[in-house]
């Protein structure tokens, strides 16, 4: 039994064919025209003691559940592990190609022949950025360090009149950490690197339509150039973070963007000792008398270890309205619909019609086939490397979630990556609902959910990852 950590990372290039549609804006109704960068997914394969774990970064919106089930259980299959050891992270660009058959943005009411080629080439893509992984694995050493950079900004904004609007609330709760994981070769040269960042890849705007990874593809590529490791991004607890100078017409500060945040991983990254090491004294004399404090590396405490653990959270949602309401709700966004049909045919401003109009579609079929409440599954996982933690999370969490899960996890280092294996939509937080506003009012529409998710339904992630991180780490549960 082997308790070395091994490591092993690999590629492929995901990019879909021009002139698909682009995920992410309902208003953005025409398909894609160019390429700004390839899109990847990218793979990290870890064991040790016979345990073996899997992380992939993909320049996705999102995965839909049974196509992220089709992969984890295909990667799983190949590894030998289980699918509770494989996490799945999209970096959510919204300048992605659909990866869904639920689609915000382009012909919203259906996938076409090559979107769904598309598609179905997905789980055969990623499963071979990890077959590379798995054929390149080595003995690493892993560490972790940190730094800081202000490009995102708490987007809910509450206006004079009360209404919250998605702008720029600088006084709001904000994550501008740089989370870095650095994993060496055991002679030092750099085999791999994890950034966590925390902001809606939302540079390229509705305005944009080349095939792009927003800002994370221009990050990786300057961490690989700066330090020689290849990069994954994992995205963080984006749902009410934007970029401080959002949706521009083209990719240019995608670029900017993502290049000083590369940097700065980059200046982390280099910082970061993978060796055990300890402070030893030395006096030297010369014409002058030094007296020399120096880091030098020792053998390691303990063995190595990689572990996971997954719980699928059942949450309630809101209370829906009955037949009759719903059928009142579809009766006006119809008549909403044919009043723009007679002033406009421009396909950008009758998309968000359309938009709410097939949500009540949606929402009538629901409560009459299933009637009474309702509830959504929501897997929540956390992962060990050694004492760096990642917690996995299907949904577009609120970042005050992740603050308290790095605030009280028991490990050196911890990063949360929302959009992990699936999403099911916003998870806000308790007080964001009576203020309302895009998160908690209208965004389970572009997920086709009949309603939001239930308040205090984000508070219990958050205390079901501080579990499992406690369970990982050796720790009684808390009462």
């Amino acid at each position: 039994m082997d308790s070395t950590l091994q490591v092993g990372v690999g590629r492929a290039t995901i990019t879909p064919p021009i002139g698909v549609d682009l995920m992410g804006y309902s208003r953005r109704s025409r398909p894609s025209t160019g390429i700004h960068m390839d899109m990847y997914a990218t793979a990290l394969v870890a064991s040790a003691d016979d345990t073996t774990v899997a992380i992939l970064d993909c320049d996705l919106i999102y995965l839909h559940p049974p196509l992220v089930d089709e992969i984890r259980d295909a990667v799983a299959g190949f590894l030998g592990t289980r699918r509770s050891h494989v996490l799945v992270n999209c970096t959510h660009s919204h300048s992605a190609p659909t990866s869904s058959p639920v689609k915000i943005g382009g012909e919203q009411d259906r996938v076409r022949p090559e979107e769904e080629a598309y598609i179905r080439s997905l789980p055969h893509l990623l499963l071979s950025a990890v077959k590379q992984a798995g054929a390149t694995m080595q003995p690493a050493r892993i560490g972790a360090g940190t730094g800081r950079i202000a490009l995102a900004v708490n987007r809910r904004e509450k206006l004079p009149d009360g209404r919250v609007v998605l702008g720029d609330n600088r006084g709001g709760p904000v994550d501008q950490d740089v989370g870095v994981v650095r994993v060496d070769r055991l002679d030092g040269r750099p085999l791999a690197a994890l950034v966590n960042y925390t902001c809606h890849p939302i540079f390229a705007g509705s305005a944009s339509r080349l095939i792009s990874p927003d800002y994370p593809g221009p990050m990786r590529r300057t961490v690989e150039r700066e330090t020689g490791a290849t990069c994954l991004f994992l995205q963080g607890a984006t749902g009410n973070m934007n970029p401080r100078n959002p949706m521009h017409p083209d990719t240019r500060e995608a670029e900017r963007a993502g290049t000083v945040l590369g940097l700065e991983a980059a200046k982390a990254f280099l910082e970061i000792d993978t060796r055990t090491t300890v402070a030893r004294e030395y006096w030297l004399t010369s014409v002058a008398t030094f007296h020399l404090v120096r880091q030098e590396p020792v053998e390691p405490a303990g063995p190595d270890r990689v572990a996971a653990r997954e719980t699928v959270l059942s949450l309630p949602l809101a209370p829906v309205p009955d037949a009759r309401e719903a059928r009142r709700i579809l009766e006006e966004r119809s008549a909403a619909l044919e009043t723009l049909l007679r002033q406009t045919t421009d396909p950008d401003e009758l998309n968000p019609f359309r938009y709410q109009k097939m949500w009540a579609e949606m929402l009538l079929r629901t409560v009459e086939q299933a009637p009474g409440p309702l509830r959504v599954d929501v897997p929540v996982q956390a992962m060990r490397l050694n004492d760096v933690a990642i917690v996995g999370v299907a949904g577009e969490l609120f970042v005050e979630i992740q603050l308290a899960i790095k605030q009280a996890s028991p490990f050196g280092s911890t990063l949360v990556a929302a959009y992990s294996n699936g999403c099911i939509g916003y998870l806000p937080v308790v007080d964001a609902y009576p203020d309302g506003g895009y998160e908690v009012d209208h965004s389970y529409k572009g997920y086709r959910l009949p309603a939001a998710v239930a308040p205090g339904a984000a508070e219990k992630v958050a205390e079901t990852a501080l579990g499992l991180l406690r369970e990982l780490a050796g720790e009684p549960p808390t009462a």
